[in-house]
This record gives structure tokens, C-alpha cells and sequence, in this order.
């Protein structure tokens, strides 16, 4: 059985390794379903929940959108801000654990980005993380989710 803090042992500095995209057409394409779907523009602010280590935040950034971004990772959250930092951008990155944190100020748009929904046995902190974000954002502000498929899996599940 695992452990109720399996995500905070199996998100390490290992993992990092893989949340970093190497094909930049699929970042790039990712963030730009972002902004469409989020109608983001310059100088508005968008959350990141769940950010990693920040590069779809910061390919946002690039663009004139504030981000803000939060991980459970503390090392996630350092190798964000640096590269925020190096390139001079307009990112903000809190180690934070999506089950409470809400934003300060109200954002313009928010997403939940790369399958970081739904880790939680328990459905009442899964729908803490989505109260969160509405917290979080704006009347009428836009929420992006992105989660696996359950029926699709099951129907196409291999199992090697």
C-alpha cells in the first residue's frame, strides 16, 4: 500500500528530469493551447498549480503574462526561480501544497497542467485543490485541467 506521502517521495529530483520538456515543439504547442483556451494577453496574471519546475510558467512569462507558480518540490521550486531569474522574467514560484494554497490576489486565469490532479485516494482533498484555484481566480476567470482519460486508458490499457 502506498504511503499518504507518495507523491512528495516519488516527485524527486529524478523526476525533474523528466518534467523539463527536450522537444520544444510540445512545450511550445502546449503553452500555446494555453494562452487560446485561457485568452491570456499581455500583463494579465495566470497560476500555475502544481508548476514543476516552471516551464510552461515561464514560456508564459516570455510572452508578458505574469505567472505565479506553486509545487510541493522545494528543489522544483529553486530550479524555476533561477531560470526565471536568468532570463529576467515575470515569475513568481512558492513552494507551496496545492491542498491550501490559494492566491493572495485574485488572478486572471488559472491551470492544473501535465496529469497533477487527482493524487489523492481521498476526493475531498482532490476537490480541495479545484476549490483552491477557484479561490484563486477572478469572476468569470478561466480554469484549464488537464487529467488522464479513465475510460479511454481502460479501453486501450496494455499491460506491458
Amino acid at each position: 500500500m502506498l504511503s499518504k506521502n507518495w507523491p512528495l517521495e516519488f516527485f524527486d529530483d529524478n523526476f525533474a528530469d523528466f518534467l523539463i520538456r527536450d522537444n520544444l515543439n510540445i512545450l511550445n504547442d502546449e503553452v500555446n493551447f494555453i494562452i487560446n483556451k485561457l485568452n491570456l494577453i499581455k500583463g494579465q496574471t495566470v497560476f500555475d498549480q502544481c508548476c514543476g519546475c516552471g516551464d510552461i510558467s515561464i514560456k508564459i512569462a516570455a510572452l508578458n503574462v505574469n505567472t505565479i507558480g506553486i509545487d510541493q518540490s522545494k528543489n522544483y521550486i529553486q530550479k524555476a526561480k533561477k531560470h526565471a531569474e536568468r532570463l529576467q522574467l515575470p515569475c513568481r514560484f512558492y513552494k507551496a501544497n496545492a491542498y491550501s494554497y490559494v492566491c493572495v490576489e485574485p488572478v486572471d486565469a488559472a491551470f492544473n497542467w501535465f496529469t497533477s490532479f487527482g493524487y489523492s485516494e481521498n476526493d475531498i482533498d482532490n476537490l480541495k485543490m479545484l476549490r483552491n484555484v477557484y479561490k484563486s481566480i477572478k469572476e468569470n476567470g478561466l480554469f484549464l485541467l488537464d487529467y488522464y482519460n479513465p475510460a479511454y486508458i481502460f479501453q486501450n490499457f496494455i499491460p506491458n
